[in-house]
């Protein structure tokens, strides 16, 4: 048994619904980082449980140390307290997997699932390519997918991960802490019980794409022969009407047949969404942003 865990707030809500679509036969929870957000998904998608940031925060007191912390340090923060709040609501031997906003799936989430082993924990390499090995620095794992099954190694690694986070999730790369993902790199001190999920097609990402052979072959993306399932569109965004900055130049990616299978694909569902909803003052970015993306020539009309 699965259960789905996100987190996300306004400017996120397009890229939210396009991937809670792909997994809507399951237990969906969405931590709403402002009222906007859970109003939203409480009027348009009954299936899914929202959960206000307020309800945490008091839980765990975690107010004083919300004053302290910068914004994104804080919504890191709170990543690891959701998920051990989430573990009083399912069942033993159940797995919570945690998914960043700005996933997608292009497969069959029963093929994700498949993947998924008796291990207590599974985590997401970032394996980064030749040219972005540079960013180990920030860690050998990606926390944009995790999964925790609800045993005592699952929860002993969840709550020492809890911890460590509370004391420091710094945004300033250190030797032992990079915000909420560098504790990752210790998990394996803490149990055997974890499985590294070295699929080519699970958390494929600007910084590992190019290190992959691709082929399109009946419509489906595969990559070193194995099918494109999970997609991270790290830093890409509408900058406004069809113009996205994609963010793969950042990673010396270059836009070709394949990328553009995968950013196009996304763009095309993004805008049905945003058509449905009407939502798109929580995607369109400032001037500031779309010149700067402009400048670095990382701008692509897409679907």
């Amino acid at each position: 048994m699965f259960s789905y865990c996100l987190i996300t707030d306004r400017n996120y809500i397009n890229s939210t619904i396009c991937l809670t679509n792909k997994i809507d036969r399951q237990n969906i929870n969405i931590l709403c980082l402002d009222d906007y957000t859970e109003k939203f998904f409480n009027l348009n998608f009954k299936s899914i449980t929202t959960h206000n940031v307020k309800k945490i925060e008091n839980k765990f007191n975690l107010l004083n140390l919300k004053l302290k912390r910068e914004w994104r340090s804080y919504v890191f923060t709170l990543k690891s307290f959701f998920l051990t709040y989430l573990m009083d609501d399912i069942q033993k031997d159940e797995y919570l997997v945690y998914l960043d906003s700005d996933l997608y799936l292009f497969s069959d989430l029963k093929k994700f699932e498949q993947n998924i082993t008796k291990s207590s924990i599974h985590i997401s390499p970032h394996n980064f390519d030749e040219k972005n090995s540079f960013r180990t620095i920030y860690g050998d794992f990606n926390a944009g997918l995790l999964i925790f099954k609800k045993d005592d190694d699952g929860l002993k690694v969840l709550d020492w991960w809890k911890r460590k986070c509370f004391e420091d999730c710094s945004l300033s790369v250190s030797e032992n802490v990079y915000a909420d993902q560098k504790y990752l790199n210790k998990f394996h001190l803490l149990t055997k019980s974890i499985k590294v999920l070295n699929n080519p097609g699970i958390n494929t990402a600007p910084w590992n794409f190019k290190k992959y052979k691709c082929e399109i072959i009946n419509n489906k993306l595969y990559l070193d022969n194995n099918e494109l399932i999970i997609y991270h569109f790290h830093s890409f965004k509408m900058l406004f009407s069809k113009f996205y900055k994609t963010g793969l130049k950042e990673y010396d990616v270059v836009f070709d047949e394949y990328t553009d299978f995968i950013y196009s694909s996304y763009s095309k569902e993004l805008k049905t969404i945003i058509d449905k909803f009407e939502n798109k003052n929580n995607t369109n970015a400032n001037i500031k942003e779309i010149l700067k993306s402009f400048f670095k020539q990382d701008v692509r009309k897409l679907y």
